[in-house]
């Protein structure tokens, strides 16, 4: 008996497939290659693929393998995969297909194998490494570790290197280099000889018509490109030396050696097609050479991946372990992927890769595998789907003979929000997006609904900060993902460029950003006297120039000579260290530089700790942390420190390796600004409480209810930074020696240079000519790709823009064809676009004669530049009632002290509003000096504590609620509000407690127990030395769960993080497990390792219970689309207590409405006791 996916689906409680969808998941054994478009439910389609194969007693649970990128995609793909294959174990079905039994007690028993491509390649090296050989538990670095390797290997170089390029220059070519030829599988040898014949035409060839008697410069440049390329290879060598030298492997070279086994050795293909009988590939477009080898090699055609097999060849190697394989007819090869998302071939990935598996995994001798669609998009609305394929068309059909349909609407699809806008300055534009998200976000406050999930999409890092500021402005809170803009974050500048300071003296522009930005606010006079004092104190004196600066371009003058400065002269730096004689300064401005000169002097003292420890003392120090926070309070946000605390986590991951230093660091931060597309892309997380501001590469495979695609302008977006080729970029392989060049089998690769037929130096430059044209119409498809993906990433609202003026330049930039191209067909009669499309401004282009009205009328700012900026008012309003209830308080203690030095930092004056925009440096005539009667600064001390006394003696005060809460909270916010409310006034870490520790160790090793990925070891964790590996208690523990009846059960996901709102306020949190009932129903688990909680206290501890259930059926109504109450009424949660082996489930659990009013009845301030 077969069952049809319809029937499957049916006695599964599942939704129905689509036709496309049943032809997919019943597809025969054999290789299959599907094309799903953006947003066309693939993953959904291969777990119901996977449960239909198994039901069918195709392939056993445990003979599945599936293969993806990322984690987040892996567990996904897991979670979807397991509560089929749970439902089925308790579907009546199932005794239907299965009598005897046998299929439950599988289902029960085994599972399938579902990593990331990079882990599948680890275990192959840790199981078959010794062939090779290589150390089966070689250390894999992270790009962090390795970008810290490869600037030591550069740094430390002894060698002969001819070069005018920077270390850190010089250390991203290497990495680059490393990266391709391992990706592309070649050796340092076959590079240093490919240019040979290239070198000898251009040397060689003679003159042609009207050219001189010699190569041209253009020829000659790109010779000596090709010689200092060679150069670097004894870096590249000696960087690989290093790696073996540590028993480390960096992904590339992961990927390269697993690729090598597989090819070398037959029979790790053989065991992996004996052990599994499906296997999915997911995401195949992004897939590189290296992976694309490894897999040929294990489940496919080797020699017709290598483009090595003549017809027929395949037929004559019967013994070759590959092709044919007696037991391959029975082999099920499913690969995903879409053609219109190829987007990362800057980072290995290969466009030509998907039309290419159809023969590299052929269904017989000579016939291609099968292709099957998958094109009705379940994620957009109808007109952003219009706009998208109207970007694809010309990508639609390629040489290849892979063509892809355009993407279908869902049946019950609604109508979206798609408005296209072309502004006449970049500012007006990001006024005109900030204004569109706002409206969204203000649309679903009036409806009582969460803010709807929004993203603005750029092109460029650079243009993130902006971006953000102008959403700012409007009250939104703004996240800006990914390092390469998080630097370029107000806070997070400030931090580095203090940072910068204590490394480094010499470091002008850093002490320019400290001196001029919103706490210290020295003038222009101040500022000049500091530049004088650093000629002063150098070593060697600058050129003779005017003491006297009359004007900002004599400041200006004097600026550049002090900042960069040439390491025989002092620098800013020097100066705030040694400002000199204070009658050289403004009162304020020499107080300010002092302050500052002891702060930096502190921070330098304390430079040698770790440096998290020394980036938070940074933090502290300057009150960055305070003011974010302040900033997103006063806009109605929540914490306001996303950024700071994304930094600190790349602060942290980078000093993992027990060597990093703080100039490594700067170095590394340095990089970060200069690559484009970041260091590590990471995993984004979709967030509703904020405006996630992003890179369109960093957004693939994401989806927000709202998406703005800014800056859609020529020389933006499609990019006019022509991508480096190799003809001109160091970092680039010859696309001769690419894996995925150009063939006659295979059109769609990299364009090769031919070098046939030249007669002279003209036939020459004009073949290289063409070569550039191929390569750059390559790269403006994969700019279509990119804004394709852009465009549908949005579930219900688009706003597209572009604009004629940027801030600088002077000819207007104007909107691109990609962008003209929507507005076209909008506004044509015949087109087929929906005219629910609207255009809301759209600005006539400038004559041949104006000017950039950013240069005619410059931006002008009040400098010193207000902190405070619109929020003067408010918080100037807010300060002056602080200050009238200190003032009428019954002590009347509270005074208010100047700073040391008798000078308030501008921040603080700032932030109390103390402080007006006058400049600081006025003439000393005019104010004069202020004694100093407590140099000690002792009397504000005594006040700061006499003030603390008897504001703590106040019987009961207020405490506001955060925005967000750990889910854990709600127990004691219902058991015990005063005593939550005394912890989030004053935040305290928890004391080092073994019961705490032991309890994490014990979660982290059930959830191996379950197979689920990690992160840490059990013994990397946070104090896990500190409690010996045989503990005694914890093994008593392991044992109790061993012996429960959860031990034998497996969970449809563990570890599931999550974050849901609640009357306004996000809740966080991560449940323990989550198993299906024989009834279909979910059951949310949570281990407990302490005691069961009294009577008393039963009714609290449910709260966090009622969160997780609740968070449970949101999560699986997003995923299913079925009613929220149907979901919440299919789910239970209950604790495990592991000491006493009890589960105990509530009978009746609070709802959202009970959930939303306890939260809402302390949504306004609460009170606490005051400390003891």
């Amino acid at each position: 008996m077969r069952i049809s996916p319809g029937e499957l689906a049916e006695a599964l409680g599942m939704p129905p497939p689509t036709e496309e969808q049943a032809a997919v998941i019943a597809a025969p054994p054999g290789p299959t290659l599907v094309v799903a478009g953006a947003g066309a439910g693939k993953t959904e389609t291969m777990a119901a693929r996977v449960v239909w194969m198994v039901a069918n007693g195709l392939v056993a649970p445990d003979a599945v393998l599936g293969l993806t990128f990322t984690r987040k995609a892996a567990q996904q793909l897991t979670t979807r995969i397991r509560t089929r294959l749970a439902r089925l174990a308790g579907a009546a079905l199932l005794r239907e297909l299965d009598p005897s039994g046998r299929l439950r007690a599988r289902l029960t028993a085994a599972e399938p194998e579902i990593s990331t491509y990079h882990s599948y390649a680890g275990r192959l090296l840790s199981e078959h490494g010794l062939l090779l050989p290589v150390e089966p538990n070689a250390t894999l670095l992270t790009e962090t570790q390795l970008w810290q390797l490869a600037h030591r290997v550069v740094t430390g170089w002894d060698g002969d290197l001819d070069t005018d390029r920077t270390p850190v220059s010089v250390t991203e070519a290497v990495l680059a280099l490393s990266g391709q030829l391992a990706e592309h599988l070649v050796e340092p040898e076959q590079l240093a000889e490919a240019h040979t014949e290239l070198e000898k035409l251009i040397l060689t060839l003679p003159k042609g018509p009207r050219q001189r008697g010699g190569p041209s410069r253009e020829l000659l440049g790109l010779l000596a490109v090709q010689h200092e390329r060679v150069a670097l290879l004894p870096l590249v060598q000696r960087l690989a030396e290093e790696l073996r030298r540590r028993g480390a492997l960096d992904f590339g070279a992961q990927m390269s050696l697993a690729a090598r086994l597989a090819a070398e050795h037959p029979e790790v293909g053989a065991a992996e097609r004996d052990r599994f009988r499906l296997v999915l590939l997911d995401e195949y477009q992004d897939t590189g050479h290296a992976q694309r080898i490894l897999l040929a090699a294990l489940f496919g055609d080797l020699d017709s991946a290598r483009g090595t097999a003549p017809p027929g060849a395949a037929e004559q190697h019967p013994d070759s372990g590959r092709w044919p394989d007696p037991d391959r007819s029975r082999l099920a090869v499913t690969a995903v992927g879409d053609p219109m998302q190829s987007i990362y071939g800057w980072r290995g990935a290969s466009a030509a890769n998907l039309p290419r598996f159809a023969t590299d995994f052929p269904s017989a001798p000579g016939v291609p595998a099968p292709i099957l669609p998958l094109l009705t998009s379940w994620r957009n609305p109808p007109e952003a789907l219009d706009l998208a394929n109207l970007v694809a068309e010309p990508l639609r059909h390629t040489e290849s003979g892979v063509s892809v349909d355009a993407l279908r609407p869902r049946p019950d699809a609604t109508a979206g929000t798609v408005a296209l806008a072309l502004l006449e300055t970049v500012a007006a534009e990001r006024e005109w997006v900030a204004e569109r998200i706002a409206a969204e976000w203000e649309a679903h406050a009036d409806a009582g609904a969460p803010p709807p999930t929004s993203a603005v999409l750029v092109r460029r890092n650079a243009d993130a900060a902006p971006l953000a500021e102008a959403l700012r402005e409007r009250g939104l809170p703004v996240e800006i993902v990914g390092l390469g803009g998080l630097l370029a974050t107000a806070e997070v500048a400030d931090v580095v460029a203090t940072l910068r300071l204590i490394a480094d003296p010499a470091a002008g522009s850093a002490a320019m950003r400290i001196l001029t930005g919103a706490r210290w606010r020295l003038g222009i006079s101040d500022l000049a006297a500091l530049a004088r004092r650093a000629r002063d104190l150098s070593i060697t004196p600058p050129p003779d120039e005017s003491a006297a600066i009359t004007d900002t371009a004599g400041l200006a003058a004097a600026l550049r000579a002090v900042a960069p400065e040439p390491a025989e002269r002092a620098g800013l730096a020097d100066a705030i260290a040694d400002p000199g004689a204070a009658e050289q300064y403004s009162p304020a401005g020499y107080q300010r530089i002092v302050t500052l000169s002891r702060e930096l002097s502190a921070l330098r003292e304390r430079a040698g700790q770790s440096l998290p420890e020394l980036v938070a003392d940074v933090e502290r120090t300057i009150g960055v942390g305070v003011e974010t926070q302040a900033r997103r309070a006063s806009a109605g946000g929540g914490a306001g420190r996303e950024h700071l605390d994304a930094f600190a986590e790349v602060v942290a991951g980078y000093a993992s390796d027990h060597r990093a230093s703080l100039p490594g660091l700067l170095a590394f931060l340095a990089a970060a600004e200069e690559v484009e597309n970041g260091l590590e892309p990471g995993e984004v997380e979709v967030a509703r409480d904020r405006v996630q501001v992003l890179t369109v590469h960093a957004a693939k495979g994401l989806e927000w209810e709202v998406v703005a695609v800014p800056h859609v302008v020529r020389g933006v977006f499609p990019s006019g930074t022509a991508a480096g080729t190799w003809l001109g970029a160091l970092a680039e392989l010859p696309t001769a020696l690419r894996g995925d060049r150009q063939r006659e089998d295979a059109p769609d690769g990299v364009p090769v240079l031919d070098l046939a037929d030249l007669y002279d130096r003209s036939d020459l430059e004009q073949a290289i000519k063409a070569h550039k044209d191929a390569l750059n119409r390559r790269r403006l498809d994969e700019e279509r790709r990119l804004f394709y993906v852009a465009l549908t990433r949005t579930e219900r609202a688009l706003f597209v823009s572009a604009h004629h003026w940027a801030e600088t330049g002077a000819a207007p930039k104007g909107p691109s064809d990609f962008l003209l191209d929507l507005k076209h067909a909008t506004e044509h009669p015949d087109s087929a676009l929906p005219t629910a499309i609207r255009i809301d401004d759209w600005a006539d282009p400038p004559s041949t004669d104006d000017v950039n009205p950013f240069t005619d009328n410059p931006a002008s700012a009040e400098w010193p530049r207000d902190p405070l900026g619109k929020r003067r008012d408010a918080v100037q309003q807010g300060a002056a009632l602080v200050r009238d209830a200190l003032r009428e308080s019954p002590d009347g203690a509270t005074t208010f002290a100047p700073e040391p030095d008798g000078a308030e930092p501008a921040g603080q004056l700032a932030l109390f509003g103390e402080s007006e925009v006058d400049e600081p440096d006025s003439p000393p005539e005019d104010i004069p000096e202020p004694e100093d009667d407590d140099p000690e600064g002792w009397a504000e001390d005594v006040d700061a504590l006499l003030a603390e006394h008897f504001a703590a003696t106040d019987g009961i005060r207020e405490v506001e609620l955060p925005e967000q809460l750990p889910a854990t909270a709600l127990v004691e916010l219902r058991a015990d509000p005063a005593k939550l409310a005394a912890r989030l006034r004053r935040p305290l870490p928890y004391p080092p407690s073994p019961f705490a520790r032991r309890g994490t160790a014990f979660h982290a090793w059930v959830q191996r127990w379950f197979g689920a990925t990690r992160l840490l070891d059990l013994d990397e964790l946070p104090g896990a030395a500190d409690s010996g590996a045989d503990d005694a208690e914890l093994v008593r523990m392991q044992e109790a769960f061993l012996s429960s009846p959860w031990a034998d059960r497996n969970p449809v996901e563990v570890e599931v993080a999550f974050e849901t709102s609640l009357a306004g306020t996000l809740i966080r949190g991560r449940m323990d497990a989550v198993f299906t009932e024989p009834d279909g129903r979910w059951l949310v688990l949570d281990w407990k390792t302490g005691a069961e909680p009294t009577r008393a206290e039963e009714e609290s501890v449910a709260m966090q219970l009622a969160v997780y259930r609740l968070a449970w059926a949101r999560l699986m109504s997003a995923r299913t689309g079925a009613p929220e109450s149907d979901m919440l009424a299919r789910t239970s949660a209950a604790f495990h207590y592991i000491r006493t082996g009890r589960t105990i489930s509530p009978p009746t659990l609070p709802g959202l409405e009970e959930l939303e009013t306890l939260l809402r009845t302390a949504g306004n301030p609460w009170t606490s006791q005051p400390d003891d």
